[in-house]
């Protein structure tokens, strides 16, 4: 195949979220960590690249998660 489609990675809790970017043979950027308190700590609330999109070439994504300490 010719090209990379970006996973949906969010509302992924963060492990598996890293295990389906090593799957699709893309590389893990940045991981920015956002002040959530309603949310389960570590759930992916979004990604650098949107779901779906098509690269010619495994991109580094970089991730926000959430947190319960501010």
């Amino acid at each position: 195949k010719d090209y990379f489609t970006i996973p949906d990675l969010i509302n992924l809790p963060l492990k598996k979220a890293k295990k389906k970017i090593a799957q699709e043979r893309f590389r893990l950027g940045d991981i920015t960590e956002i002040y959530q308190p309603r949310l389960i700590p570590n759930t992916v609330i979004d990604q650098s690249y949107p779901a779906n999109l098509r690269v010619l070439a495994p991109v580094k994504i970089d991730l926000d998660v959430s947190t319960d300490k501010k």
